[in-house]
C-alpha cells in the first residue's frame, strides 16, 4: 500500500507540471496566431468549444503523440502583403511546435516513467 501512495504523490506533482506546461504551450499558440486546422474529413475538430479550451486540447493532443502541424494562414497572408516580419513569425511558430513535441515526448514522458518506477 505504501508503494501505491508513493506513486500517487509522485503523479500529483508530475500532473501539476504537465498541466502548467500545457497551459504555457496553449497560450503560446494563441499569442503567435496559430490556427486550429480542419480534421481529415474537412470538419473542425473543436466546434463547440471556446478558443482557450480548443487550444488547450490541441496542445494536449500534441503532447500525447496525436501530432498536428500548426496552421498559420494569417501569417502567410501577411507575407503576401509585404510584411517582412511574417516569415520570422512562421519560424517562431515552428520552433515552439518543435519544442512542444520534443519537450513532451522526450522529457516529460520519460520523467513519468522514472517517477513511476
Amino acid at each position: 500500500m505504501q508503494l501505491v501512495s508513493d506513486c500517487i504523490v509522485a503523479m500529483i506533482s508530475f500532473l501539476f507540471f504537465y498541466l502548467v506546461i500545457l497551459l504555457f504551450f496553449s497560450l503560446i499558440y494563441q499569442i503567435l496566431g496559430v490556427e486550429l486546422g480542419l480534421g481529415f474529413h474537412g470538419d473542425y475538430d473543436y466546434e463547440q468549444l471556446d478558443v482557450f479550451t480548443a487550444f488547450y486540447i490541441h496542445a494536449f493532443r500534441n503532447s500525447i503523440g496525436d501530432l498536428s502541424t500548426p496552421s498559420y494562414d494569417y501569417w502567410l497572408e501577411m507575407n503576401d502583403n509585404g510584411q517582412e516580419h511574417a516569415i520570422f513569425m512562421i519560424y517562431i511558430i515552428w520552433f515552439f511546435w518543435l519544442v512542444n513535441i520534443l519537450f513532451f515526448t522526450v522529457l516529460l514522458l520519460n520523467f513519468l516513467i522514472a517517477v513511476i518506477s
